[in-house]
């Protein structure tokens, strides 16, 4: 039963009076403040020694253990992405050969359609020229 302290006082009082101050005092530190059953022994210590080393190993197991899972998805992860990027990436290649085949073909078509343009005016110009001349002739023969 813990001592409160206006019962360890009045023990402490009459102590005083039936032995002497001095010896009071030498037994009243050696009566504990507080409840006995309040305090810890070394058998009680070791023993959530022993609970908390248990639940420390089963948090580091149960973090192992996700830090393993977490290892695993980002090597999924990172194995989808370099197919995806694998794919990607021949795709943009086909893609690209598609888009510089049609460029080429494209400039040859506009490369021939100038060349017949000039060949068309090249042809229209030697006509016009020779009407000049022709017409310059006739008009300096008739006058």
């Amino acid at each position: 039963m813990p001592v409160d302290e206006p019962s360890r006082h009045r023990l402490f009082n009459r102590l005083e009076e039936v032995l002497g101050p001095q010896e009071a005092a030498s037994l009243m530190t050696s009566l504990p403040a507080y409840d006995v059953t309040d305090i810890a022994t070394k058998a009680d210590l070791q023993r959530l020694s022993d609970e908390m080393r248990t639940e420390f190993i089963a948090v580091r197991t149960e973090m192992q253990h996700f830090a393993d899972l977490t290892r695993e998805e980002f090597a999924t992860v990172r194995a989808e992405m370099s197919g995806g990027f694998t794919t990607v990436r021949a795709e943009m290649s086909g893609e690209f050969a598609t888009v510089r085949a049609e460029i080429v073909a494209s400039q040859h078509e506009t490369v021939a359609l100038l060349r017949q343009d000039i060949a068309n005016q090249t042809r229209n110009m030697i006509f016009a020229m020779v009407g000049v001349v022709m017409s310059l002739s006739s008009i300096a023969l008739f006058r």
